[in-house]
């Protein structure tokens, strides 16, 4: 029997609440991004991580080349997945 590999979704394709810059991409610390937390979250499990994009999108791939994007062309008129 062989393992499924685990997927971990990040959903990061709208505009933040505030501020200008993608949550995604602002610093937790001096060397840490949200972005860079979320994914050594999950590391133990080895996941395939996968990111939908939108806003600021080009500065996402550019600084993490190495995930799947799934790019969310409507971003700026497509709901909240939890709207506050």
């Amino acid at each position: 029997m062989t393992r499924s590999k685990i997927a971990q979704i990040i959903l990061g394709a709208g505009r933040p609440f505030k501020g200008n810059q993608n949550t995604s991409l602002k610093k937790v610390s001096n060397e840490m991004r949200v972005l860079d937390w979320t994914i050594q979250a999950a590391k133990y499990l080895n996941p395939e991580v996968h990111f939908v994009a939108g806003y600021q999108m080009n500065e996402i791939i550019s600084s993490y080349p190495s995930l799947h994007y799934t790019i969310n062309s409507r971003w700026n008129s497509t709901a909240l997945l939890f709207p506050c």
